[in-house]
């Protein structure tokens, strides 16, 4: 089940370090280290892991606790103060140093998470299985508690059923600046939270990263429930708590709560909060699924503050599927006193950071798909008011509710921008996009998608905006039989161009509209690249970026006459140049337009 895991300490040197002896307690290293052995062997230093904690605690510098298998380490409530020291378990005997594939067990009790961390400290976990804490719901982190200032490090752990108040796995409030690396092979569920954070719980100065190789395991988080006994029930998998960051990639999935099953985000009075999602195994985005909201966000819910701090989520490289809710089932950005939240999906204004890598274009990549939204008038993706979207790359398909987008635009600064995406073969009752408000600055645009074979309302045009502003350009809007779009604004602040369409009369005074079928390549099982014969292939004139595979945007095809540019229409763009005629593809030197007769 578990990966083998990387000590820090060279197995040769603590093979040195680590006597047989049982009256062991630490011996230097040259590096002024020590080394301390847990177990039931007579080889073992120590049968008490908070007797090794605390002899640990007296030596200066960065110290190592080995823990055997060969013991029952229950009810278990451990104490770190002011100390570094890596806890290591797995290993078979305190005179085997190498842990392999396996864990060691520890217990919790009751009213005591299994480990409580303060003061300054600098800890790791790894190579442990960690459970049986319970805890009454003014408590935080059924296994683990940080409450001091430091550095937490997780790996090779499986942290399942434990309960506590918030945070049923663990959970950060520290007392200054902490850091908290997730690593490869950890998982995390199932636990339970009676409040908050059904698995983690993060708040004050914290900002976790999570993330793994390319061919290491992942980082699970599932099956855990935040229950919201005396408040609101949020943050089935991960809470968030302003000025709390969680930043990283994980596979969040099976988790319940009333908001957020997924994950939940809090700004707090004048602390923002934010999540930023992203890959580091190109193999496996980030995925958010089958997470199930009583009421809202059933994959993610980000909530801004009353007092203006801002909640914002970050997804690049991302999976949102399969999750349920009463309303955005995939993203419910939610406001609080006239302060909305902001979502990014692959934005330029949201850039990846350092060790992120783009993952690999296939069906699962930036796609939320088969989400649903239960109640009449709900939406995959639920924008509030004074909220923003920014989405860029993504298909949306096989979604349900009563709109795929809606944005509550009754502020003056809300808008959703929606970019080179995919939206198709979605089941809504209403609209596919819907914008209501109207105020000035309010917008909503699409610009490079392809709308296409969704079953929406039988009366209900497919973009339904009261808005200031809406644009729609170098797109595909084919929905027969429904009009193409309603907007309720000004004749100036509707722009439309080069657009492919059933319905042209929605788009009467703009440049570049076009009536005529797309021609998919294969529409019947989900391809909407076009053929070289659709209409919409070198239309527009050239753009910078790329296209929803992540190629370039714009690729002049020598075969096609170009109209207004060489830009293809909608979500994707042709790639591929086809030879002069009579030539064979790999003929490039005696057939290139240059021979002799």
């Amino acid at each position: 089940m578990y990966a083998r895991a990387i000590p820090l300490v060279p197995l040769a040197l603590c093979a040195a370090l680590c006597t047989t002896s049982p009256a062991f307690a630490a011996r230097s290293a040259p590096e002024g280290f020590a080394v301390y052995t847990v177990g039931g062997d007579a080889s073992c230093g120590y049968t008490s892991i908070q007797d090794a904690i605390d002899a640990a605690k007296a030596h200066p510098g960065e110290d190592y606790i080995f823990i055997a298998q060969n013991f029952t380490y229950s009810n278990q409530a451990l104490v770190v103060t002011d100390d570094d020291v890596i806890i290591e378990g797995g290993f078979p005997s305190c005179d085997v140093f190498d842990n392999g594939a396996n864990t060691t067990l520890i217990s919790g009790t009751s009213g005591h998470s299994i480990f409580e961390i303060e003061g300054s400290s600098t800890v790791a976990l790894w190579n442990m299985e960690l459970t049986g804490a319970s805890m009454d719901t003014s408590h935080k982190g059924g296994a683990i508690y940080f409450g001091g200032a430091g550095s937490l490090s997780l790996m090779n752990d499986w942290i399942h059923d434990n309960t506590s108040g918030y945070g049923g796995a663990f959970a950060v409030d520290p007392s200054g600046p902490t850091t908290v690396s997730m690593l490869k092979n950890l998982i995390i569920g199932p636990n339970t939270a009676l409040v908050q954070g059904g698995a983690i719980r993060i708040e004050g100065p914290t900002t976790v990263t999570a993330g793994w190789d390319a061919g290491e395991p992942p980082i699970y988080i599932g099956g855990n429930v935040a229950l919201g006994q005396g408040d609101l029930a949020a943050g089935g998998g991960i809470e968030v708590i302003g000025p709390a960051s969680f930043n990283g990639s994980a596979r969040i999935h099976d988790n319940a709560a009333d908001y957020g099953a997924g994950i939940a985000v809090f700004a707090r009075e004048g602390d923002a909060a934010t999540v930023n999602l992203y890959t580091t195994d190109a193999g496996n985005p980030v995925l958010v699924s089958n997470n199930t909201a009583g009421l809202t966000g059933g994959g993610i819910y980000v909530k801004s503050s009353s007092q203006g701090a801002l909640g914002s989520v970050c997804a690049n490289d991302f999976t949102l599927d399969q999750n349920v809710a009463r309303n955005g089932s995939a993203i419910y950005a939610d406001a609080d006193g006239g302060h909305g939240s902001v979502v990014y999906l692959n934005s330029t204004q949201c850039q990846r950071p350092a060790g992120a890598v783009a993952c690999t274009t296939g069906p699962q990549c930036n796609d939320f798909s088969d989400n649903t939204s239960t109640d009449t008038g709900s939406a995959t993706v639920m924008v509030q008011s004074n909220g923003a979207l920014f989405a860029d790359r993504f298909a949306a398909r096989r979604n349900q509710g009563g709109r795929l987008v809606e944005l509550i635009a009754d502020t003056d600064i809300a808008s959703a921008v929606l970019e080179n995406c995919l939206l198709a073969d979605n089941v809504m009752s209403s609209n596919l996009l819907w914008g209501n408000g109207g105020a000035d600055n309010t917008s909503l645009f699409v610009h490079g998608c392809t709308l296409t074979h969704n079953q929406l309302g039988s009366v209900d045009p497919v973009i339904y905006a009261d808005v200031h502003r809406l644009e729609v350009t170098n797109s595909i809007v084919d929905q027969p039989p429904n009009a193409s779009l309603a907007f309720t604004g000004a004749a100036d602040q509707l722009f439309t161009q080069y657009v492919l369409t059933n319905d042209t009369g929605s788009f009467a005074g703009g440049t570049g509209i076009l009536a005529g079928a797309p021609l998919f390549v294969d529409a019947a099982n989900g391809d909407y690249h076009l053929q070289r014969s659709s209409p919409g292939v070198d239309e527009a004139p050239a753009l910078d970026g790329l296209d929803l595979d992540g190629n370039t945007r714009t690729v002049d095809l020598a075969d096609i006459p170009n109209d207004f540019g060489p830009l293809d229409l909608g979500a994707y763009e042709i790639q591929t140049q086809l030879p002069p005629p009579g030539c064979a593809v790999a003929d490039t030197i005696y057939c290139n337009g240059f021979e002799l007769p």
